[in-house]
């Protein structure tokens, strides 16, 4: 079995090559996406952003980030414990 870190490696690499078919595979039913505590994008009401559950918002999600030029994207870092993995990544879109 992979550990939590292993996976999310997977699934960048999986939207490096814009495969959502794979990102959606690799995750639970119950998914939930955008899904924290003052998340400061949704106060703003970026609509690309809200909450969700669910593999359909993941395809919502990527729906939308589908549509954008992206200029430049990169993983900077990736770190994890037990429970939880934080990526750092740039963006411009």
């Amino acid at each position: 079995m992979a550990t939590a870190l292993e996976t999310v490696q997977t699934l960048y690499a999986a939207f490096g090559r814009g495969d959502v078919p794979a990102i959606l595979a690799l995750l639970d039913d119950g998914v939930k996406w955008e899904s924290w505590e003052n998340n400061s994008a949704q106060h703003a009401g970026v609509p690309w952003l809200r909450a969700g559950s669910g593999k359909g918002a993941v395809a919502d999600f990527f729906g939308v980030v589908g549509t954008m030029k992206i200029n430049d994207f990169q993983v900077l870092g990736m770190m994890a414990n037990d429970t939880q993995v934080a990526v750092e990544v740039v963006l411009d879109a």
